[in-house]
């Protein structure tokens, strides 16, 4: 699970410029700075929400394969070409 929390971590470093242009974006647009915070944390990633959404994942589906195929509707093949493209 560290491993997938420290991707998602780098994703976010990787867009922190986006994510201050957005986040004045939603300054502008909302004029509230409760507004403001509250729609940037709706695309923050924060460890606690990754490692919380893995937990929920787990316990409803047993393994995130299980997830991506019940949920996700994905079968074995696609499955694997993104593990091929993603995973090392």
């Amino acid at each position: 699970m560290l491993i997938l929390i420290y991707d998602y971590m780098l994703t976010k470093r990787a867009r922190a410029e986006k994510n201050v242009r957005y986040y004045q974006k939603y300054q502008e647009l909302a004029k509230d700075k409760q507004v403001a915070d509250y729609l940037f944390s709706l695309f923050d990633t924060k460890p606690e929400y990754i490692e919380a959404s893995i937990d929920k994942i787990l316990e409803e589906y047993g393994t995130i394969r299980e997830y991506a195929k019940t949920a996700l509707s994905l079968n074995d093949i696609i499955i694997k070409q993104l593990e091929d493209i993603f995973l090392e």
